[in-house]
Parts: C-alpha cells; structure tokens; sequence
C-alpha cells in the first residue's frame, strides 16, 4: 500500500491506490490536515455575490464549533451575503437563492448535498484555526445560579443513546472518591448512574440548568472533567481554564481551546489511573 508525508502534520499516511488522485488534488495533506475555509481554498470574498452554508449539525459540540467558522468567513468575506441555514431544506431550495458558492459540512447528514458544492469537515476546520489560536467563545451567561467558593463540575454522561460513549460507572466512582473534600457539581441532561454512590460533597444539577446557566458553571469552576460530548465544548467555549476529559475518537475533537487548559486522552490511552494523576496535577492535590 503506497504511503506519504503529509506536508501539514508529517504524519505518514497509508492510501489505497484508487485514492492516489484525490491527495494528489489535495496538496498531498491527509484527510485530518485539508482545509477548505480556513485555508481559503475558494474565492475570496466577491462583491454582492450570495454564499450559502448548510447546517452546522444537530449535536451542541457541532454547533459550538460552526461558530468560529461563521465568524471567520464573515471576517474573511464581509462584502458576500451569507446565508446559514439552520434548518431542514431541500437540496434544490440552495439554488433559490442563486448562490455564487456553496459551503456543505460533512455533519449535515441528513439531506443530500447538492451539486457544486464545497465540501468540508466541520473538525477539521475548527483544528485549523485553533492551531492558529482561534477558538470558540460562548458569550451568554446566566449567573443566577448560587456557586461555592470552590467545586469541580463533572459532566458524566448516562444516556441510552449511543451507549459506549457514556462515562464508566466504576470510572466516575473513582473520581468521586479520589476527589478531596469540595463540592461535585453533577450537570448534564441525562440520568445519575444507579450503581454510584454520590457521596455528601456531590450536588445533582441534572436537567436543572440551562445552557447558559451551565456554561457560567463551568467558566467558574475548579475544573470540568468528563468523557467527550458537547458539555466538554461548552467548557472550553466559556472559558474554563482546567479541563480533563477522555474517550476521543480521534483528537480532531479534542477541546478547541489553548493546550494547556486541558487534558485530554484518546479511547485507546482512556485508562482511569492517567485520568486520576492529569487530575491530581491540575488540582495539585
């Protein structure tokens, strides 16, 4: 199987020979580094044309990372009309609008993209530019919510959908017990695990809290730890500055803020004893 460098992470990549043409076209970037938006691989910026983006996708950490891609085409483009659609079209409804280009992420999954269009990876776009030290910013905060002095926020994940990515229980129960005496600020959308024993420092905010309520608990917290989902995004958009989080599928989606706010661990180096010391290290505990 023939193989390269990729020019933007040097990676060597493996590729079947009938792929030989598409990384060729590509610059020879693998598939993780190729850029469409950031790295401006369109015309940029053309006077009183329509420029059309499908959806962001459906999931909080899909949207959260849509954001800075409409910031920045709007910062690149500020003389287009841009239209992002934010709900559920036709393939043919694009071209009402007559637009010039077409943008279509790879998670708008469930309508055909049309003809034409620019395809791209929502992850990819968003690593591009937080190599470059761009990252998203959540800006609306509820602060009605009364907080200690000092607490942790676990965002544990317990839901009956997509099950393999939900917290270990035998995982969050060492956390719980690992922690020193300060308070657990349990959030999320889903269910407590029935097999955990909580504990008295623990406080159940379980679909007790907006989004906005959420991220003010976050921005102010100790430090989030979780497994990988939105909530961890929404973490790192508030600007928590202490994140530990695990069981990544690839680090594409690795939290979009500065490296040393966070640690974060792949599925195969998820072991709950590297979790516990990235822990104790932040806390200095």
């Amino acid at each position: 199987m023939p193989k390269f460098y990729c020019k933007t992470c040097c990676r060597i990549v493996s590729y079947a020979e009938a792929d030989h043409g598409k990384f060729n076209n590509h610059n020879w970037e693998c598939d993780s580094c190729y850029s469409i938006i950031a790295a401006k691989r369109y015309v940029v910026n053309q006077k009183g044309t329509t420029t059309f983006f499908s959806p962001g996708g459906r999931a909080l950490g899909d949207n959260i990372m849509f954001q800075v891609i409409k910031d920045q085409y709007i910062k690149d483009n500020p003389d287009e009309n841009v239209i992002f659609w934010d709900g559920h079209i036709e393939p043919e409804s694009v071209l009402l609008y007559r637009p010039t280009k077409v943008f279509w992420a790879d998670v708008t999954n469930w309508v055909a993209c049309p003809a034409g269009a620019h395809k791209y990876k929502m992850s990819v776009e968003a690593c591009i530019y937080a190599r470059a030290g761009i990252y998203p910013e959540w800006k609306s905060f509820d602060e009605s919510v009364d907080l200690p002095d000092k607490y942790v926020v676990i965002s544990q994940r317990n839901i009956n959908k997509a099950e393999e990515k939900n917290m270990k229980s035998e995982d969050l129960q060492r956390i719980i017990k690992f922690l020193p005496a300060m308070s657990i600020l349990i959030v999320g959308n889903d269910m407590l695990f029935n097999n955990v024993e909580y504990g008295p420092y623990c406080v159940d905010y379980l679909k007790k809290l907006t989004l906005n309520q959420i991220a003010w608990v976050m921005k102010n917290a100790s430090m989030v730890i979780g497994v990988d989902n939105g909530l961890i995004h929404l973490a790192a958009a508030a600007g928590c500055k202490n994140i530990v989080s695990w069981w990544y599928v690839s680090d594409q989606w690795f939290p979009k803020t500065r490296p040393e706010y966070f640690d974060a661990f792949l599925r195969e180096d998820s072991y709950i004893n590297s979790i516990l010391i990235a822990i104790k290290k932040r806390l200095e505990i």
